[in-house]
């Protein structure tokens, strides 16, 4: 995985431009707009799709979170362009349609279940997360439970039930 390439950045750019232009002084988005956007995401997870198809199985995981961070933030932009705000911010349909809330948990689910987990199992994180945030994009991370937080409370009194069990079953075989 290399990240979005200058070619697929210039694009989306270029597209986003075309969005602008299509709709000069307006802000507002309309369905066209929102169509067009899904034209845009649709190449962004294209280009993903074939990024992901170069693993590199010596990647850094935090050569690859930045990777990671690459994507997300090209799907960001897109989004933000559209329907980030000025002031006043842009008009027309509220929100995001369905459409565009599908493919943005779709490229942040990709990208977290294919990338995210291979750099987690070195980094050992408590949890992965994706989320989607209007107007701006999509956020993925990585999240380290502190010392003494509940979960990890938690897993000390696992980790005791399982030596506890395993400390009966020992007896139980007349094992010391």
């Amino acid at each position: 995985m290399d990240g979005p390439s200058e070619r697929i950045r210039l694009e989306v750019a270029g597209a986003l431009t075309d969005i602008d232009a299509a709709r000069p002084g307006a802000r507002t988005v309309d369905e066209a707009t929102e169509t067009q956007l899904e034209g845009i995401l649709a190449k962004i997870t294209d280009a993903l799709d074939d990024d992901l198809r170069r693993e590199d199985p010596d990647g850094q995981p935090v050569e690859l979170l930045a990777k990671v961070d690459a994507w997300a933030g090209l799907v960001s932009y897109a989004v933000g362009r559209v329907y980030g705000p000025g002031s006043p911010g842009p008009g027309g349909m509220a929100g995001w349609s369905h459409r565009i809330a599908t493919w943005l948990r779709g490229i942040g689910c990709e990208l977290t279940l294919k990338m995210m987990t291979k750099a987690a199992t070195e980094l050992g994180p408590d949890s992965i997360f994706v989320s989607a945030g209007f107007p701006w994009g999509i956020s993925i991370g990585l999240s380290w439970d502190y010392p003494g937080s509940a979960s990890e409370k938690r897993r000390e009194r696992e980790r005791l039930l399982r030596e506890g069990r395993a400390a009966l079953a020992r007896l139980r075989r007349g094992l010391p």
